[in-house]
């Protein structure tokens, strides 16, 4: 199992059934083919655990208020569209609970849902802005 973080470091929400979840979780979703899959679940464990560790709250305690001050310091220094990737990897792991025989027990709702900003424009960021035809057409004279 992948270690998420120190048990001193973690806050009460972070606990080690959750820890367990979050694993099996990100090892359901993971393609079992991809040469990548133990840096995919790496990621996927520490965004959630992360998540819940700034929200500081147990699963069944977190409100879309909650995810949107996470939302919020994410996108002090992160790309909208990493942010929507880390939102979206905490969505995933509630629909996967909201699935499972005992976490769904205990989980009424997916509060990422509720407060999901919209998927970026892909490659329209500040960073990579697709060229328009006029400036194609004058790459290619």
């Amino acid at each position: 199992m992948t270690a998420i973080a120190p048990a001193a470091s973690r806050s009460l929400a972070v606990t080690d059934a959750v820890d367990r979840a979050i694993y099996a979780w990100a090892d359901a979703t993971t393609d079992a083919t991809s040469e990548r899959r133990d840096d995919l679940i790496r990621d996927k464990t520490r965004a959630v655990a992360a998540g819940l560790q700034f929200i500081g709250k147990r699963l069944d305690q977190v409100t879309p208020d909650d995810v949107k001050r996470w939302q919020a310091d994410l996108e002090r220094h992160l790309a909208q569209a990493t942010v929507y990737a880390t939102l979206s990897r905490l969505s995933s792991f509630y629909r996967w609970a909201a699935k499972d025989a005992v976490l769904s027990q205990h989980l009424s709702n997916n509060p990422v849902r509720l407060a999901m900003p919209k998927a970026p424009r892909p490659y329209q960021t500040a960073s990579a802005k697709a060229l328009d035809d006029r400036q194609v057409s004058s790459l290619m004279a």
